[in-house]
């Protein structure tokens, strides 16, 4: 529990001191790349700050990658960013863009119970940037104003998790978190799917519609959580269309999962039953890619999917 909120199988283990944030006393000890005479990537060519000082302060195209996907996710792991963006490169790459840009304000990173996993979120500056580059609208971004509660923690890496699992896929998707389909319908309270993943065509129309809820096992089943899937198969079934449509629960337990069979009923729109990881953090999102996409079925692409030509979520 002191290393993630998600206590399946005890701690990430990441190693602690390359996570740490940059403070005021180890700045001059850690030489980032474009910022002490070192070289970085931008724009498809190498800078080095050796020969001119003025090229300190430009991001590199990994950077503002990275940046926009912690304000896409609203608040998200080190982890994730890592398997996002950095897929394949030491941890020591990530911790310096990491630092980069808590250094420059433009993220704010919190520790989780001050010994675990890195939790990343956007901040006014950081935002303010990505507007202005044109890399993403206002109604994509999200800026939070606190950290996400304790108690919701867990459920919010899961679905972080099953996001960066469909944006690394080879096949091309659509996916939406609960965050953003609440935003997109203006109802807070609005009974959503915690991601929603379309499978899009090559003229841009969605061809399977996929809706994911993670079940930590919290809501009662015959008063809540069975009624909520109910509701999401009507709503799955509106936003498809002529497309097809299926729910994903992915729930802890043998119990659990066997009781849920046990009172699902026959609907045009598919439930399926998955059993969550038992570990968490890296190893427990790499579980979870081979369990919905396969350890091969994966590719690099860029973070903002197109929106779709038609149907519920068309751009207006």
């Amino acid at each position: 529990m002191q290393h993630d909120p998600d206590n399946q199988a005890g701690p990430d283990h990441d190693p602690l001191c390359p996570n740490d944030p940059c403070t005021a006393d180890d700045q001059a000890s850690q030489q980032e790349p474009g910022l002490v005479g070192t070289t970085e990537r931008v724009g498809g060519r190498r800078i080095s700050t050796r020969h001119d000082p003025r090229d300190a302060g430009i991001l590199s195209e990994r950077d503002l990658d990275a940046l926009l996907f912690v304000g896409l996710m609203r608040i998200c792991a080190q982890y994730q960013l890592r398997a996002r963006i950095f897929d394949g490169l030491s941890e020591v790459i990530v911790s310096r863009c990491v630092r980069r840009l808590l250094r420059r304000e433009l993220i704010a990173v919190h520790r989780w119970n001050a010994v675990g996993i890195n939790l990343l979120k956007l901040t006014k500056r950081g935002y303010d940037t990505l507007l202005e580059r044109g890399l993403a609208k206002e109604k994509e971004l999200y800026l939070p104003e606190k950290w996400t509660a304790p108690r919701d923690l867990a459920h919010t890496l899961w679905i972080v998790d099953v996001a960066v699992t469909f944006l690394m896929s080879s096949n091309k998707h659509v996916v939406l978190p609960c965050w953003a389909l609440r935003r997109k319908f203006g109802s807070a309270g609005m009974v959503v799917p915690d991601i929603l993943v379309a499978q899009v065509g090559p003229s841009g129309e969605w061809t399977r519609i996929l809706a994911i809820e993670v079940d930590l096992g919290t809501e009662r089943l015959g008063r809540i959580f069975l009624p909520k899937i109910d509701k999401l198969r009507t709503l799955t079934r509106s936003w498809a269309g002529e497309a097809a449509a299926a729910i994903t629960i992915l729930t802890r337990g043998q119990r659990r999962i066997e009781a849920i069979k046990a009172r699902v009923t026959a609907h045009s729109v598919p439930v399926m039953i998955v059993e969550l990881p038992r570990e968490s953090g890296r190893a427990g999102l790499g579980a979870l890619q081979e369990l919905l996409q396969g350890k091969d079925n994966r590719s690099d692409r860029r973070l903002n999917a197109p929106a779709p030509t038609s149907g519920a979520f068309s751009e207006t």
